[in-house]
């Protein structure tokens, strides 16, 4: 789970549709990814998916996650199922 702007994000794809289901309030259908704004919503999803046999790491420093491409970069497709993907403009 990585911290973003605003809350911290997460992407996977649950075999078990109950879990889903019961994440679902905070699923970002546009993104393809769930996201909790505050702490408390986080630690409840955590919990949840530990109980559920998830070891679920915290990622607050994302030096070593991120990579900086331009806009039209031959690479941006293999980022398109990424966490968070954002194509800069180059100039």
């Amino acid at each position: 789970m990585f911290k973003a702007a605003g809350g911290w994000i997460f992407k996977h794809f649950f075999d078990d549709s109950a879990i889903f289901w019961e994440l679902a309030d905070h699923y970002n259908k546009n993104l393809y990814r769930f996201e909790f704004k505050t702490i408390g919503e986080r630690n409840k999803a955590i919990k949840l998916l530990e109980l559920r046999g998830f070891d679920v790491e915290l990622v607050e420093e994302l030096r070593g996650y991120v990579v900086k491409l331009p806009r039209y970069s031959k690479y941006t497709p293999v980022l398109k199922n990424s966490v968070g993907f954002l194509a800069i403009s180059s100039g």
